[in-house]
């Protein structure tokens, strides 16, 4: 595991996350915010993501340590920097609501879990198997929907029609809460079926970013 860099200022912390997730990894950014937090009284964090993704098991653990800072009233500010998949995009997109960021040259990829290698698998193993990676799956999807329901607001989903490969996603207003989510489930599950790669401002037309950062003047 490469080291997590990090960089403190007066107002917050900020932490390279430049590694594939695994329980290793979330374990050594948990430690690292959680000494901010506690010791060093920050109550702003921002996490810059580089990463192929890696372990949604190491993911839910980080939504979960998450949503306890979230319970502390610590801001995290997330930001996608080059290739930024799998479970790291979706740390990506469970960033605070309005300080989700990504470069215009940063490429997002979501998909579902995935079974790493699985030795002398019998047929019941395969069905509790598929049954686990379902609830995963259902898990992780409506935790995401629920999360950037506010963003849209009374918006359309997406903000504009998209095209994916051959699949065309088509922007529709004028949705109450409950016909917005079913909405942005049914297309969020067809993304990450898709399983390809998409821009960052593609990315923010399915609110999964808030923003996408321009050249300030500096390297």
């Amino acid at each position: 595991m490469s080291e997590i860099n990090t960089l403190k200022t007066d107002h917050h912390l900020e932490a390279d996350f430049h590694q594939p997730v695994s329980f290793e990894s979330i374990n050594g950014l948990h430690r690292i915010f959680r000494n901010a937090i506690e010791y060093e009284q920050y109550k702003r964090l921002r996490l810059n993501v580089n990463s192929p993704g890696g372990e949604f098991s190491a993911l839910t653990h980080y939504l979960w340590y998450l949503k306890a800072m979230r319970h502390q009233a610590v801001e995290v500010a997330t930001l996608g920097q080059i290739q930024v998949a799998s479970a790291a995009a979706i740390m990506v997109s469970m960033g605070d609501i309005g300080h989700r960021a990504a470069y215009p040259h940063t490429e997002f990829v979501y998909h579902f879990a995935r079974l790493g290698r699985v030795e002398r698998l019998t047929a019941q193993k395969a069905d509790y198997l598929r049954k686990e990676i379902e609830d995963v799956d259902r898990t992780m999807l409506d935790q995401l929907v629920e999360h950037i329901a506010p963003a849209v607001g009374q918006q359309s989903f997406p903000r504009g029609d998209i095209k994916i490969g051959r699949s065309r996603f088509v922007a529709k207003a004028g949705m109450n809460l409950a016909e917005c989510k079913r909405k942005m489930r049914a297309d969020l599950e067809r993304l990450f079926l898709l399983d390809m790669s998409i821009t960052a401002e593609q990315a923010r037309d399915f609110y999964l970013i808030d923003t996408i950062k321009l050249p300030e003047g500096g390297l």
